[in-house]
């Protein structure tokens, strides 16, 4: 096996590094380190009961890494909860996303996960008074120029990023899971209306916050994936894995409604990418029934094989020196970033958009702004 297929393999089960020799096990640390998953597979190793056999210098390459995950999620936690109590006047619903839910509900992708942000979803009507109400409580908007602000709250999902004065914690407050002018339009009314309250299984300080139904749970994951360019996206495809598998069994009834719930929401083709890719690559025990349900949403065959090929070149990574890449990598990159904004933007106004970035990136003022 080449590292790539080898990385796979302990992702699959963790265990299988400790069955390689040394000089086997380092450039897959190695990888993993890259790819954000050392604490993850540390995790894993830890969990199920692996720890105490590994030798004291592997636990030392992964004891940082998890070491920092559980500082990011103690952040998290606690500005959750900063969060709540600075709305808690305004009474409005909240819900939490990504790896916010993910912690509070103890999944087992939120063990050793690496979290920058803390992702939150409002009404779209809401997202005004409470980014006044935060403003005034110490955070305070990332500074960009006027065509970056008219970008968010034009276009995106999301208002610019706020980020606290003295805690350094970056926010995103979300009104639906999609760009606006996105070509998928899923209906953020039905994700409400499903959404799950928070009770007697969590701590009481989040009773009475929303998360996502865990179907909806899992195709957000799956959207905010598969609709980007997918580099260095092996750690969004591993939360995916997990999160099927641990509701797949803890869910009666998760596997029936998954491609139906898709399909109602309008992201049946990103969720076959997501079964396809997760089945391939991980061994995730997706029932044939379900794996057949959704050939129905895949693409023609000849744009079916070509993405899904393309698609596991980059979810394998491997090691290479720097300025060795493969050459397909380059191409395969900047095509799946094409298609990433190809699927983001109508046409004409992904011209514009792109056309706006090269300026800024190549323009006159590239030499001052790399210069400051």
């Amino acid at each position: 096996m080449n590292d790539g297929s080898e990385l796979l393999a302990v992702l699959r089960q963790p265990e299988y590094l400790l069955t390689l020799p040394p000089a086997q096990q380092e450039p897959l640390l190695r990888l993993l380190r890259i790819e954000g998953l050392l604490a993850h597979v540390g995790a894993r190793l830890q969990a199920m009961g692996h720890w105490s056999a590994m030798p004291e210098d592997l636990q030392g390459v992964f004891l940082p890494a998890m070491a920092y995950a559980d500082d990011r999620r103690r952040m998290l936690l606690w500005e959750v909860n900063r969060i709540r109590r600075s709305l808690r006047h305004l009474h409005y619903p909240l819900m939490l996303l990504k790896g916010a839910a993910y912690a509070i509900l103890d999944l087992p992708n939120a063990r050793g996960r690496l979290v920058a942000d803390v992702d939150i979803m409002l009404p779209r009507q809401d997202v005004e008074p409470v980014e006044q109400a935060l403003l005034a409580q110490g955070w305070e908007g990332i500074k960009m120029d006027a065509y970056d602000q008219h970008y968010y709250r034009q276009w995106m999902h999301e208002i610019p990023p706020l980020i606290h004065t003295k805690r350094n914690v970056e926010l995103d407050i979300h009104h639906t899971i999609l760009p606006l002018t996105s070509r998928l339009k899923p209906d953020v009314g039905a994700l409400w209306a499903a959404a799950d309250l928070l009770g007697e299984d969590v701590e009481p300080q989040y009773r009475g916050l929303l998360v996502l139904r865990p179907t909806d749970m899992v195709l957000h994951a799956v959207v905010h994936l598969f609709q980007e360019d997918l580099h260095h996206g092996l750690r969004g495809l591993v939360d995916i894995h997990l999160m099927l598998c641990h509701f797949g069994e803890a869910q009666k009834g998760f596997w029936e409604a998954l491609v139906p719930r898709a399909e109602r929401l309008d992201l049946g083709r990103p969720l076959y990418y997501a079964l396809y890719q997760c089945h391939q690559l991980l061994d995730t025990p997706i029932p044939q029934s379900v794996l057949e349900a959704s050939q129905a949403d895949a693409p023609p065959a000849p744009i079916r094989s070509f993405m899904n090929r393309l698609m596991t070149r980059l979810f394998t990574p491997r090691l290479r020196a720097v300025g060795r890449e493969e050459t397909l990598d380059i191409p395969a990159r900047f095509f799946m970033y094409i298609r990433a904004h190809w699927l983001r933007m109508p046409p004409g106004l992904l011209l514009k958009h792109l056309s706006r970035k090269s300026t800024r990136r190549w323009g006159p003022d590239v030499w001052t702004q790399r210069n400051p």
